[in-house]
């Protein structure tokens, strides 16, 4: 999921280029350690709430198709419910 985010190899990158002295295997121990708070940030701004998300679209999704039962050849509300269906 994190690997999706635009911003998720920016801070891989921003970290692993911090010059650490030690053995090779105490190198990535903290570097993997300093990557914690950086993608818990990340995981609690994008990516908390999903149920709340997942039902405000499915309203969303729920409040187009009445109006499409309504007015079937509206294009722009066709492509609305096209975009939200598809995530973007």
């Amino acid at each position: 999921m994190w690997t999706t985010h635009a911003d998720f190899k920016n801070i891989v990158k921003a970290i692993w280029n911090i010059q650490i002295d030690g053995s090779k295997m105490y190198q990535i121990c903290r570097r993997l350690y300093l990557l914690r708070k950086p993608l818990y940030t990340l995981n609690k701004l994008c990516y908390s709430h999903i149920d709340k998300k997942e039902l405000d679209t499915r309203e969303k999704i729920d409040d187009l198709q009445k109006q499409l039962d309504l007015n079937p050849h509206d294009l722009a509300l066709q492509n609305t419910e096209k975009i939200i269906c598809s995530g973007k």
